[in-house]
């Protein structure tokens, strides 16, 4: 082989593991219009469950930590109050998506409308690397 042959397979191998390295990397990063239905759905889930006050529908996505600190009685003090003074939830306005620490715990955000407050804010945050729920949040927007 001469000098040109060899710099060039030398050059199309680097090409080929540079590639093959971008690609096994972007096959790892998580595909965040599918997280964001997720959380979408499990917000509207927890929401609705809210309503007609379902505790293990609202809780069904939370992680074992989150259910322990959370447990059905913690649910009945949160919530009675929230109904009182914020109402029935009514439709998720819209969704901000937060990145968490390195971007991994994204912290997704929802301005929703209640009976008697038109902007609460309810969020929620994903353990990572799962679909479970780590930790949860409903309050006014002000």
């Amino acid at each position: 082989m001469n000098r040109k042959t060899v710099y060039g397979s030398v050059g199309v191998a680097a090409a080929l593991v540079a590639l093959m390295a971008y690609g096994s990397t972007r096959q790892d990063a998580p595909d965040n219009s599918n997280r964001s239905a997720e959380a979408t759905a499990a917000a509207t889930s927890m929401l609705g469950a809210y309503n007609t006050d379902d505790y293990a529908t609202f809780s069904a996505s939370f992680t074992e930590a989150l259910l322990a600190d959370f447990d059905q009685a913690a649910f009945e003090e949160w919530r009675d109050p929230l109904i009182t003074s914020i109402g029935q939830y009514g439709e998720i306005i819209d969704v901000t998506v937060k990145d968490g620490a390195g971007g991994v715990d994204n912290r997704y955000v929802f301005h929703a409308s209640f009976d008697n407050d038109e902007s609460v804010q309810f969020a929620i945050v994903f353990k990572p690397g799962t679909d479970r729920i780590s930790r949860v949040e409903l309050k006014p927007d002000k």
